[in-house]
């Protein structure tokens, strides 16, 4: 059973066609880079896959189950999502904007289910971020990238099943997309399917898979040693980059 599937979904943005009939999915345990240049559909297709967007054609399931059939609280424990710019009320601080990755899973009228899974969680994802120093620090008084790893805490935190993150590492600087690769990457082992949209050629190539978007259409997707979907970046890319192996790992070179 796949863990998050789009079976030809087509999408648009007023009389704009964006996506044209995508089919992607997922298994559990994976890690799944979407690249590609600017106006390819990557961020359609990953709100279509949320339930964030409506597509005008195709379908969307979820472990097995049409999406649109999870009740909202269910979906919400299941699927995680980071969207670009998301972090909160510039007023809350940094612990309070994580925990709301945990409102899915307390109880009636918001009270906890079980505070110490809360608590733990919360501290974990805080840790997994590098935030924990700022956790009583309002969101006003962090920078761009502080701002957006508060953000995937909050997603961190909800330990859902699967997780949809665009842009993660936007803003991020080195070491911290580094932590944040290795953390996707523990994630995956520990059973969850992760899909994440990237501009960062480097990050996508470290993923399990890498499916390769242009003109609302999956051109390629492959693991990340598939010849084919190296080929195709390059040529999305308009070889701008060439995919070499180095020190036993893909990387993208500067094609001038």
């Amino acid at each position: 059973m796949r863990a998050i599937e789009a079976r030809g979904v087509f999408a648009a943005h007023g009389t704009h066609a964006v996506l044209h009939g995508v089919s992607l999915s997922i298994d559990a345990g994976q890690w799944l880079a979407i690249v590609g240049p600017n106006g390819a559909g990557k961020s359609t297709l990953l709100r279509c896959m949320a339930g964030l967007k409506s597509v005008t054609a195709g379908e969307v399931w979820l472990q097995g189950q049409h999406l649109a059939h999870w009740p909202a609280r269910e979906r919400a424990r299941k699927l995680a999502w980071l969207g670009q710019g998301q972090a909160g009320d510039d007023e809350m601080c940094v612990a309070d904007t994580v925990a709301l990755g945990r409102v899915p899973h307390q109880g009636w009228l918001g009270l906890p289910g079980v505070r110490a899974a809360d608590r733990q969680a919360l501290q974990q994802a805080l840790i997994d971020t590098d935030m924990s120093w700022a956790a009583g620090r309002p969101l006003k008084a962090l920078s761009g990238g502080e701002r957006q790893r508060v953000s995937l805490a909050r997603a961190l935190a909800g330990q859902a099943d699967v997780m949809l993150l665009d842009e993660p590492v936007s803003h991020l600087d080195a070491p911290h997309q580094r932590l944040l690769a290795q953390v996707l990457r523990r994630e995956a082992g520990r059973g969850r399917a992760v899909i994440s949209v990237l501009h960062e050629l480097p990050l996508a190539l470290a993923a399990d898979q890498v499916a390769v978007m242009q003109a609302g259409r999956i051109v390629a997707h492959g693991s990340r040693d598939d010849a084919r979907v190296h080929r195709a970046i390059e040529a999305v890319f308009d070889q701008a980059v060439a995919i070499a192996r180095v020190d036993d790992r893909w990387v993208p070179l500067p094609a001038y």
